[in-house]
Formats: C-alpha cells, sequence, structure tokens
C-alpha cells in the first residue's frame, strides 16, 4: 500500500474511535483494536517481503554476547516499544491474581493498541509531509464531529455528560474532562503554523470553555504560551522582528472578507450553543471549592492502599476493587489518574518503567524548545506532555482515543 494510504487508514481509525464514545467501552476497544491488529500484520508481511522488514535489536544482541552487552540491553528496555511490550506482558501478569480476569485481557489489548499507534507514528516521524497531512486531517474531521456534538439533538447521536456533569459539553464521549483533553490537543497541534485557521482555533476552544474542565483550561493555557514565545522567538531570528502577534490566525488581514464573516456568524452561533445548551460549565469552571481536590486525594491514597495490600504486584482490573476499600464514600470507582491506574493493574515495575521513560521525554521537550526550529515536533511533543499531565490528575487513557493520539504523536516526535 502506498503511504498516503496508510495515512488515511491512520485518520480514519483516529476518527472511527472518536466517533464511538472515544473508544471506552470493550467492544469497541475488541473491534477496533483487532481490526488494527491485523492491518498492522498484512503491513508488516509487505514489508517483510519487500525486504524492509527489521526486527528489534535483540538478535542482534545475542549475537554479540547477552553477558557482554549489559549497558546495551538496559538501554533497550527503556525504549519505548520495549516498555509497551513489557506493560502488556505486566497486564498478562496480572491475570495470576485477578479481581476480574476480563479486565486484565482488556488491559493487555489496550497496551497493544498504544503500541501499535506508537510504531505507526514512529514510522511516520521522518515523513513531514505525510505528518502535516496526517494532523491536519484529523483537526478537520474533529472540527466536523465537535460542531455536529454542539448541535441540538446531538444527543441523539451520543450520549450527554451524566450527573454530577450533566449541562457540561463532552463531544463524543460522554465524560466532558475527557473531551476537553482531547480538544486542548487538537488546539496545540492547531498552533504549529504562523496562519492557523481561527474557525476551527474558536470551535476548539469554545468547546474547552463548554466541557468546564478547569485542569484542562488552566495546562492548555500554559502550554499555548510557551508554544507563543517559542513562535516568536523563531520568527523574530528569520524575520529580525515580530512577524506574528501570538495568535497569528486571527490576524483578518490575512483572510478573505468571506472567511472573516464565517468566523464572526461562528463565534455567534457558538457564543449562543455555550449560552443554553452548556450553561453549567461556567459554573463548573470557576468554582475552585477545595472538595473535589479533597475527593481525588482519596482517590490517590486509596489506590496506593490497593497496591500495597497486594504487595505493588500487577492485578488484573485492580481499580474494581476501590469500592471495597474508600476510606470515604464516593461516586466514582475509577481512581482518575494513569499513575494510580497503572499502580493498580500493572504494578510498580510499569510506573518505574514508565516514569523513567516520561523524564527522559521531559528532558527531550526542554531540549527541543531551546535549540529546535521545527514548531510541527514542538507542538507534538507540547500534545504529548499535555495529555500525560493531564491524565496523571484527572482522565486516564481507559478513553482510547486519548491513549492513541499520545502515543501516536509520541511516535511521530521520536527521533
Amino acid at each position: 500500500m502506498t503511504a498516503w494510504k496508510e495515512e488515511n487508514v491512520l485518520t480514519g481509525f483516529i476518527i472511527l474511535s472518536l466517533v464511538c464514545h472515544g473508544m471506552f467501552f470493550f467492544r469497541e476497544w475488541l473491534i477496533l483494536g483487532l481490526a488494527l491488529l491485523g492491518y498492522k500484520i498484512v503491513k508488516w508481511k509487505e514489508k517483510k517481503n519487500a525486504g524492509s522488514f527489521h526486527l528489534m535489536n535483540w538478535t542482534r544482541l545475542k549475537s554479540q554476547g547477552l553477558k557482554n552487552n549489559l549497558i546495551k540491553i538496559i538501554k533497550l528496555c527503556l525504549k519505548p516499544r520495549t516498555i509497551l511490550i513489557i506493560m502488556i506482558m505486566l497486564s498478562l501478569l496480572g491475570l495470576c491474581n485477578p479481581v476480574r480476569k476480563m479486565a486484565g485481557w482488556l488491559e493487555a489489548l489496550r497496551w497493544l493498541v498504544f503500541l501499535l499507534a506508537y510504531l505507526w507514528g514512529q514510522s511516520l516521524s521522518s515523513n513531514f509531509s505525510i505528518k502535516e497531512k496526517l494532523i491536519d486531517k484529523i483537526i478537520l474531521f474533529s472540527g466536523i464531529i465537535t460542531l455536529i456534538a454542539m448541535m441540538p439533538s446531538s444527543e441523539m447521536i451520543w450520549a450527554p455528560s451524566g450527573p454530577p456533569e450533566q449541562a457540561r459539553f463532552a463531544l463524543s464521549f460522554g465524560y466532558a474532562n475527557a473531551a476537553a483533553a482531547y480538544l486542548g490537543c487538537l488546539l496545540l497541534l492547531l498552533q504549529r503554523n504562523n496562519d492557523f485557521n481561527p474557525a476551527f482555533f474558536l470551535l476548539f476552544f469554545l468547546g474547552l470553555v463548554c466541557s468546564g474542565s478547569r485542569a484542562a483550561l488552566l495546562l492548555f493555557l500554559l502550554f499555548s504560551l510557551v508554544v507563543i514565545c517559542k513562535r516568536e522567538i523563531l520568527n523574530y531570528r528569520i524575520y529580525g522582528g515580530s512577524h506574528s502577534l501570538g495568535l497569528q490566525g486571527f490576524r483578518l488581514e490575512h483572510g478573505s472578507e468571506e472567511r472573516d464573516w464565517i468566523t464572526i456568524l461562528m463565534t455567534l452561533v457558538l457564543f449562543w450553543v455555550l449560552i443554553t445548551r452548556f450553561e453549567d460549565s461556567w459554573r463548573h469552571l470557576l468554582n475552585w471549592e477545595p472538595a473535589s481536590w479533597r475527593e481525588r486525594l482519596y482517590y490517590y491514597m486509596d489506590s496506593f492502599l490497593l497496591a500495597w495490600n497486594n504487595k505493588f504486584l500487577p492485578e488484573a482490573g485492580g481499580w474494581l476493587a476501590f469500592p471495597f476499600i474508600q476510606t470515604n464514600p464516593y461516586w466514582t470507582i475509577n481512581p482518575h489518574s494513569s499513575l494510580c491506574s497503572i499502580l493498580v493493574n500493572q504494578g510498580l515495575v510499569g510506573v518505574i518503567l514508565l516514569l523513567i521513560w516520561a523524564i527522559k521525554g521531559i528532558i527531550g521537550y526542554f531540549k527541543e524548545l531551546a535549540r529546535g526550529d521545527d514548531m510541527t515536533a514542538i507542538c507534538c511533543q507540547t500534545a504529548v506532555v499535555y495529555l500525560g499531565l493531564h491524565s496523571l490528575i484527572d482522565v486516564d487513557m481507559s478513553f482510547g482515543t486519548l491513549g492513541i493520539m499520545f502515543w501516536l504523536l509520541a511516535g511521530m516526535s521520536s527521533k
């Protein structure tokens, strides 16, 4: 298959996962995950027949003598693809000590899909034009879905936020904070160009505000400032002055009059939607009472208690034990943190491996900010850090679209 066909398949898969409730339910993981695996197997066979298929470096290390290559083995174990394979193995190991075996199999499938997404992104990392087209298509189709989800009667397509999240924009996820994380990611990717489309920026930003998510909005504003400052520095180096004034896409002289009127009309329509359909978003956005933060501390403490009781070993569906050890009654059984979820399901080994990789990645991100001049690479890495940090305090990667975007962008940012 040609590169453009592979790019379209990947775009279609991500958009289909978005349409299917953000790929949250087991049946969606099973159907879409197995479809992606089947497609990748076909692609690998084609590459193998063409002589361009490369195994991991284990074979090469074995030929050199494993005992003399401990440092290389450790470095190889800390590579993202190896870590993802280990996470699959840890998920399967958790079946030996299950709370619910089906949840363990789902965890293994979830990490397999993340591995495929990372490898797919890595294969596109050196092809600038394909990366640009892929991001543009994801933004385009996500914009269409966002617009549909904001319109009246969209609840006939996707379930709205349930209690206690009612009257907040949830896109297709059914959960407002997950929608906010996805929209924030798109907004950061949109800013990779000086003259980005203001209509898409407005649509995604109002969607983010309509979600009422405080963490997602604050993280977006912080990383947006980082991206703007970096872009201004690059423009100063190239043009000797400030070429863009931050949000370059909103400079009306760069667009046609028709485009400007469409943007103004969209602003009025979406503002009306914000006021009438998602009236509770403002109330939630401006509510900074410590009650919700205290409740999250209970999640985290109970996660540690569950892991402690299991001697920090993998446990299939370990998060399902939350109702039995709650130190204070709360309405959810999800730990609301990727770190806590991994600690309970994949054990301490999984947390340590991912933390080491994350620290290396953040160091690389700061180096890219200091020395890099490719705004696409910088915005992709910024979106990865944004999704990663947000998953620590709110929505974990159980919403497949968020996890797939995270690992896809991580793969595209790899050197």
